[in-house]
């Protein structure tokens, strides 16, 4: 049977409503017990999730948030801290490459036995890394006026080579920036 993302949006939509939470929330930085981003919209807790269906020791890395609409999956990670060192940046990927398919393929098999992970690979995904500006300022400020004038975000964090491999889309971004473009993300 062909697997749809209006299958998957409608679970995620009923069967896992509980594990939502707000923007607040979910980009809380628990070291600090700072949040990078302010919003009380909710969307799903995807690390709590993966957390609660994993059990402890078997968890897989995943990122913050998924939000399925009628068209896509959207994965949104949150970083408040420094992403300087290449292990973090690993995390990123992983977390992308863990929570975003094998983590989602057997939460979706729980509900829907014959699915396929093939399947899972073919519906369309974004992921979207945000992060503190101040601890992750561009290399150089010549660089980072001509980003801001033009209003576009290189892919950074090592993270270029999954756009078109994994994800039909990958972007970064400060968390000033996700905030105005939330309701176009996550749509």
């Amino acid at each position: 049977m062909t697997t749809t993302i209006n299958d998957l949006k409608i679970i995620f939509e009923n069967a896992l409503a509980t594990y939502k939470n707000t923007i607040t929330e979910l980009s809380k930085d628990t070291d600090n017990n700072e949040s990078l981003c302010i919003s009380n919209k909710q969307y799903i807790d995807y690390d709590k999730l993966v957390e609660t269906f994993y059990h402890s020791d078997e968890t897989l890395s995943s990122p913050d948030l998924i939000y399925v609409s009628d068209e896509k999956i959207v994965y949104v990670e949150f970083k408040n801290g420094s992403l300087k060192k290449s292990m973090e940046k690993k995390t990123l990927k992983l977390k992308g490459i863990e929570g975003g398919f094998i983590a989602l393929f057997n939460i979706f098999k729980s509900y829907k036995n014959d699915v396929t992970f093939d399947e899972i690979q073919l519906l369309k995904k974004e992921y979207y890394v945000v992060y503190n500006s101040e601890k992750n300022p561009h290399s150089s400020s010549r660089v980072a006026g001509i980003v801001s004038h033009l209003q576009m975000q290189p892919i950074r964090f090592g993270l270029k080579w999954y756009q078109g491999n994994f994800f039909s889309k990958v972007e970064t971004m400060s968390s000033h920036r996700f905030l105005e473009r939330i309701d176009d993300l996550l749509k």
